[in-house]
């Protein structure tokens, strides 16, 4: 029997993927110079994920029975939970028993009497997926300066469309309804349903100098200073959203937007050595000859953050509660134990679902809808990631020798700067 399966396992397969680069440059002047560019680039699906569900992946898992130390077994009876009886040891010498079939019922249907499947996450693959992809731009202007320098001012640009979101699909659509309103309990499954990927749009805009001297009698140096701003709508590179009700509330400063980016290096050839102005001759000239001195300094503005809050009152999986700003925001600059960078006091725990007439809770179903959302009062009247924590500054300085031979390094950070 001969078995063919797609190395796209069902996914649809696309041709009119069209990524176009282009460029220019322009001598305006002698010491001017114009250049831009624009391209589109595709990612392609980032790991195997779209094979794990064709049609059904599942792993024996084996551990020791009872939480003690022991043989490693595939099935425990834990009726008894104080004498749990365990089934067969796993040996070397006996090898990998034949994986444990998955029941798959004929309908196709995943019901009551499948516990095995419903207790199961899944992963969830469209057949129309769509890679994602950046349109990229720049345009920059090079100008040449006395010294051996050079500046350069850039703005630089990327939009980002179909951007991956692994996202939990099988959450409800209402506060405070909990499991019951997942899509899945009506067939009694509330196990997770991750989809590899839902398309979400990514943005990024930035303005950039760099100030560049040429390495000329044994000195070179760059100053590049950069004001960028990131958004889009997940958490980390891949990551679900925040808010599963209100996705349009997801759209904020990424995870890693830095704002302000200063970066200063600076490489010296120590004047020491043949053909240098000290101890050009000798032994000891050639023992102390041909080192260098390199030194960088980076001066970054803290990462964003969310001040989130007790999610208890509004039982909704999937939507992240934050706080209630009630005051002025607060920034004391302090960094450690009982030192807080913001002021907490600003911040007050939303009312959530419970009445504030009556101080019961507001009753959810499949079928009703007493918790609307309410910024400021069901939920928090904060956003994902609107506050910025501390900068960081850091400087690294090294004597080393062209041959590979490091005297001395040394690393300096620090944060909590105004910056």
């Amino acid at each position: 029997m001969l078995l063919i399966i797609s190395r796209l396992l069902g996914m649809q397969t696309r041709y009119n993927y069209f990524a176009p680069r282009t460029g220019f440059a322009y001598r305006a002047t002698e010491g001017t110079v114009v250049r831009g560019g624009y391209g589109i680039s595709y990612t392609p699906f980032p790991d195997n994920n779209y094979a794990y569900n064709y049609p059904v992946r599942a792993n024996n898992s084996y551990g020791t029975c009872g939480g003690t130390f022991g043989p490693a077994v595939l099935n425990c009876d834990t009726s008894n939970p104080n004498n749990p009886i365990p089934g067969a040891p796993l040996t070397f010498q006996g090898g990998f028993p034949a994986p444990v079939p998955v029941p798959i019922p004929s309908s196709g249907i995943i019901a009551a009497n499948t516990p095995q499947l419903l207790a199961q996450s899944y992963n969830v693959i469209p057949k129309n997926y769509f890679n994602p992809y950046v349109h990229s731009w720049n345009f920059a202007v090079q100008q040449a300066l006395p010294g051996q320098f050079s500046l350069q001012l850039s703005y630089v640009g990327n939009h980002g469309v179909h951007i991956g979101t692994a996202q939990n699909i099988n959450f409800g659509d209402r506060l405070n309804c909990g499991t019951a309103c997942y899509p899945g309990a009506k067939f009694g499954k509330t196990a997770g349903v991750t989809q590899y990927f839902l398309g979400n749009s990514t943005n990024y805009q930035s303005l950039q100098v760099q100030l560049t001297r040429r390495y000329i009698n044994g000195l070179s140096s760059t100053s590049a200073f950069t004001y960028g701003k990131g958004l889009g709508y997940q958490s980390g590179d891949d990551g679900a959203l925040t808010f599963w009700l209100q996705p349009r509330r997801n759209y904020a400063p990424n995870d890693f937007d830095r704002r302000l980016n200063f970066e200063q290096s600076v490489t010296y050839d120590l004047p020491f050595g043949p053909g240098k102005r000290f101890m050009h001759e000798g032994l000891t000239g050639r023992i102390v000859g041909g080192w260098k001195l390199a030194a960088t300094v980076s001066i970054v503005s803290g990462t964003p953050f969310t001040v989130t809050a007790n999610g208890g009152t509004i039982n909704t999986p999937g939507q992240a509660q934050t706080a209630n700003l009630v005051g002025i925001y607060k920034v004391p600059h302090k960094i450690g134990p009982g030192q807080p960078w913001f002021d907490p006091t600003s911040f007050a725990q939303p009312v959530g679902c419970t009445s504030a007439v009556t101080g019961t809770t507001a009753s959810a179903s499949p079928t009703v809808n007493n918790c609307p959302i309410i910024s400021g009062v069901t939920v928090g009247n904060t956003g994902r990631n609107v506050f910025y924590g501390p900068g960081f500054i850091q400087d690294n300085l090294s004597v080393f020798h062209p041959g590979g031979f490091i005297l001395r390094e040394r690393g300096i950070g620090c944060s909590g700067g105004r910056f």
